[in-house]
């Protein structure tokens, strides 16, 4: 369900901190989980589970997509991340050629795995990113284990650039470094995905991508592992639609067509 990454002199910037944070946050939202799965299939409960969930909840309040096309998609993830991206890709139309960028919450010796089953299941050739790599269209990258990924313009192009700066929201990689830097450089021109996951990594990052004029999508409760990076902006009204996992792939590509 999730990996965590043990604090010790290997993993270098890995603190006893982030990890009793980490670890706690999982036990605790896994518990969540569990209990919100067994309410769904306890037939007696059904409508008091549904009611429960309308009130904790809350409408969902959307906003209209950006009027421009996207020339980048971000992609956010943690919790269940790896099983979404491979189902994302394996649906994706090879019509969405835009480059894209992945912060998924994982260790380093996960992220190289991740970006070749990418692959795999795509045809796509993804990777993990490297620094001072430039980024090209049709192209996937991925925030390799243990660094923040964001980008920085380079003369008429755009490059990647790899640090291990402090974590943000107790995670490196973090969607926000990357989102925010999108942003800076793109505008109006982002498409942010955030998939299943949990926490509230991407949500601050999400609003500057707003206030720029782009545009936020987020997968729906029903189909997330965790409903915590998702839910954190579809609740803040960030989002121009919360879908379900496999109606993604089709708003990609309708997206990149107009």
């Amino acid at each position: 369900m999730e990996f965590l990454q043990t604090p010790g002199a290997h993993t270098s910037g890995s603190s006893l901190a982030v990890f009793q944070h980490t670890l706690t946050e999982n036990v605790f939202e896994l518990g969540l989980a569990r209990r919100s799965e067994a309410d769904r299939l306890a037939q007696k409960a059904a409508a008091s589970v549904a009611d429960f969930k309308a009130k904790a909840v809350g409408p969902i309040q959307l906003r209209p997509a950006s009027t421009v096309t996207p020339r980048v998609l971000i992609i956010a993830s943690s919790t269940g991340g790896p099983k979404a991206l491979l189902s994302l890709f394996e649906n994706l139309s090879p019509s969405v050629t835009l480059p894209i960028l992945i912060a998924q919450h994982i260790p380093p010796v996960f992220t190289g795995a991740l970006a070749q089953n990418i692959t795999r299941v795509s045809g796509r050739a993804c990777a993990e990113g490297e620094d001072g790599e430039l980024v090209r269209a049709g192209r996937v990258y991925v925030a390799p284990g243990d660094y923040h990924m964001v980008l920085e313009p380079d003369g008429n192009t755009v490059c990647i650039r790899l640090n291990q700066e402090s974590p943000v929201n107790y995670c490196r990689p973090s969607a926000d470094p990357l989102l925010v830097s999108a942003a800076n450089i793109y505008g109006a021109n982002v498409l942010g995905l955030v998939l299943t996951g949990m926490g509230k990594d991407g949500k601050g990052s999400c609003e500057t991508i707003t206030k720029a004029g782009g545009t936020i999508i987020a997968q729906d409760q029903d189909t997330s592992v965790i409903w915590g990076m998702p839910g954190a902006v579809a609740q803040a009204g960030l989002c121009s639609a919360v879908l379900p996992l496999d109606e993604i792939p089709g708003f990609l590509q309708k997206a990149v067509a107009e």
